[in-house]
């Protein structure tokens, strides 16, 4: 016997009231090298534990670097509470958040940074931030270009700027 439509639940948050947006899965390269570089180290940390300020110096910055290239990084957008959040995730554990009010956004800008080394190799870098003011001068950036980390990723950019409900700059 089906329910009477007065006893129906509907959920109280809607997709369209919250979204989530992660990062782009590991690319296997990526973890195989900050695996070995991660060996490296500890075996640097082992062999120099008679001077212990070395070992400890080899082992902080080999840490720091597996951490920021295998974390996972997600942005939630969610209108019903009015509030854009930003988490680092590390093997499940989170270890960096920001928050911000979703209404005073403004505009989602990527912008386009070529350098040339000295053998004329050139390396193309996208900066993508999303660009709000809190009133009275405040203005905010949200940096999320580790969550689009690999190529250009300007649909999902547009997507998120959507989901917010501000424009999107690309320069």
């Amino acid at each position: 016997m089906s329910q009477p439509k007065a006893m129906q639940v509907k959920p109280l948050v809607s997709s369209v009231n919250e979204q989530d947006f992660t990062s782009n899965p590991i690319p296997l390269s990526t973890i195989l090298f900050t695996t070995f570089v991660g060996i490296f180290f500890g075996i640097a940390y082992i062999a120099n534990q008679d001077v212990p300020g070395v070992g400890l110096f080899l082992l902080i910055p080999s840490v720091w670097f597996c951490g920021a290239f295998l974390s996972m990084h997600r942005l939630r957008v969610n209108h019903t509470m009015d509030e854009l959040v930003f988490d680092s995730i590390f093997l499940g554990c989170r270890y960096w958040r920001k928050r911000k009010k979703l209404s005073d956004s403004l505009y989602l800008r990527c912008h386009k940074t070529v350098s040339t080394d000295e053998n004329n190799q050139t390396s193309t870098h996208y900066i993508y931030i999303i660009h709000g003011n809190s009133g009275k001068k405040r203005d905010w950036k949200l940096n999320i270009s580790n969550m689009m980390r690999g190529k250009p990723n300007n649909n999902k950019a547009k997507e998120i700027a959507k989901s917010i409900g501000i424009k999107f700059k690309s320069r």
